[in-house]
């Protein structure tokens, strides 16, 4: 079975503890998000060719009224997983942040107006940090904890650090447009 990126990302997730397909959709919420998409649809179609391929099994369980199917990953899926992980193939890095667009853009703009998308960049990466102090962070801590899964901490670390950088960068940038357009 060829399986998608997507499909990974979601036997991944079951893989880091999550075991509901809500529980992945909440789980990359606050985790994948800042680097991966993946919608609630993606996730049940994926979760369902996972299980069909038998990468995963489903069980249902019923919460009082609420029904839902909760998976496990099986051995074949932990080996799709470890296979899709060391592979080679295409992997481009792309991020996509609109406010650096803007910021490529930003010859437009009068003199005194750089600084101002200079604060938008710096207060986003702010409430980014504080989000990652307050939720994103401990959240991957408890991989650790409740899973094993190590490294979900340090991809959050590889976040926190982004962003402290790219605080400093744009005070930098700041700095130099400054005394350039004196």
């Amino acid at each position: 079975m060829d399986i998608s990126n997507s499909g990974h990302v979601v036997l991944g997730m079951l893989f880091v503890g999550s075991r509901s397909g809500y529980e992945i959709r909440k789980s990359a919420e606050l985790s994948l998000r800042h680097f991966w998409s993946i919608s609630p649809p993606q996730i049940y179609t994926e979760l369902g060719k996972l299980e069909e391929a038998g990468l995963v099994e489903g069980s249902d369980d019923h919460q009082g009224n609420r029904r839902r199917r909760l998976f496990t990953v099986t051995p074949a899926g932990r080996e799709a997983l470890h296979r899709w992980v060391l592979d080679e193939g295409d992997s481009d890095f792309e991020m996509r942040d609109l406010l650096q667009v803007k910021l490529f853009f930003a010859d437009v703009l009068e003199p005194d107006e750089v600084p101002v998308l200079l604060e938008q960049i710096r207060a986003r990466s702010r409430r980014i940090l504080r989000k990652f102090e307050l939720e994103v962070s401990p959240a991957a801590r408890k991989t650790v904890e409740r899973h094993g899964a190590a490294f979900p901490p340090r991809v959050a670390d590889l976040h926190v650090e982004l962003h402290q950088y790219l605080l400093s960068w744009c005070d930098r940038v700041e700095q130099e447009y400054r005394h350039g357009s004196d």
